[in-house]
């Protein structure tokens, strides 16, 4: 069969007519103020939102060493096996002691031991002495405490460094310090994650009082413990009066921020800086005894 040939006239209409129906697709998809329309402008509900915790990815030496706070005026570090030191030689006792607790730490055999030691690394009228501590009515008190450190005989021993000692009343080292000491031995070994830990003394200046006009006496005491578990970060820290008074863990509870604000310090200063904002905010006992 021929096919009939399409006249000029005809062939202007038939393209006529394509325009037309392009255009009147077109304006489905717009509205008059060339704007794509509301359907598809419709917003995600807030069910629909992802509302996970931004994660970081910290260096793998970070997550190893302990985490010393912002450079102290005057402070001597002294860096042992199973932790570093912050050193105030005002005071003749640490600003701070800073540690790693692991799973695997709490592993090991090295006995408690029985004498403490003046520390060799400190010039004499630095350093607390045994004769300090003689009939004052205080305990040398562990910041890094003995039970943490049964992994290493050598790190067992420098425990018991006067360096790492405050004067600490009877009630509360064998008390509510203690039980926070073992709390985060079970949090380590439960959670089997890395603590990042840092312990010190507080002082009231006006009140605070000397041992043998030596070591200043703190009235209370500091503890900032950290995860940093990918994608579970978390913090929380402790303040206990250095008094015979009962402290249970929920009433000394507080934040890493209060802690810094009493003590001027800038802990856990190697992270990235939300994360540090957001982990000393915390307060919420919890979610570490879960």
């Amino acid at each position: 069969m021929r096919r009939k040939k399409l006249k000029r006239h005809e062939i202007i209409s038939l393209i006529s007519l394509a325009a037309a129906i392009f255009a009147a697709a077109a304006g489905n998809l717009h509205n008059k103020k060339g704007e794509a329309p509301a359907a598809l402008l419709t917003p995600v509900e807030p069910s629909a939102r992802s509302e996970a915790k931004p994660t970081y990815t910290l260096p793998a030496d970070l997550l190893r060493h302990p985490l010393m706070a912002a450079p102290i005026e005057g402070e001597i570090r002294l860096q042992r096996e199973g932790y570093c030191t912050s050193y105030n030689t005002g005071n003749r006792q640490p600003n701070y002691v800073t540690w790693t607790l692991t799973p695997q730490r709490l592993q090991g055999d090295a006995k408690r031991r029985s004498s403490f030691y003046e520390d060799p690394e400190l010039a004499d009228d630095a350093k607390s002495l045994l004769s300090d501590y003689s009939r004052s009515g205080y305990d040398r008190g562990h910041l890094c405490p003995a039970g943490d450190n049964k992994w290493s005989l050598t790190a067992m021993i420098e425990s018991f460094l006067l360096s790492n000692i405050c004067p600490q009343k009877h009630t509360l080292n064998s008390g509510d310090w203690r039980v926070l000491e073992e709390a985060c031995r079970t949090w380590a070994a439960e959670q089997g994650d890395t603590l990042h830990i840092v312990a010190g003394p507080l002082f009231d200046r006006e009140k605070s009082g000397w041992l043998k006009k030596r070591v200043r006496i703190p009235n209370a005491f500091f503890k900032t413990i950290v995860n940093l578990r990918h994608g579970k970060e978390k913090g929380i820290a402790f303040i206990f009066r250095n008094t015979t008074d009962d402290q249970p863990l929920q009433q000394a509870a507080c934040t890493i921020d209060e802690v810094e604000r009493l003590t001027g310090y800038d802990f856990y200063a190697e992270l990235p800086g939300a994360l540090q904002a957001r982990i000393e905010s915390e307060n919420h006992l919890p979610d570490w005894t879960k």
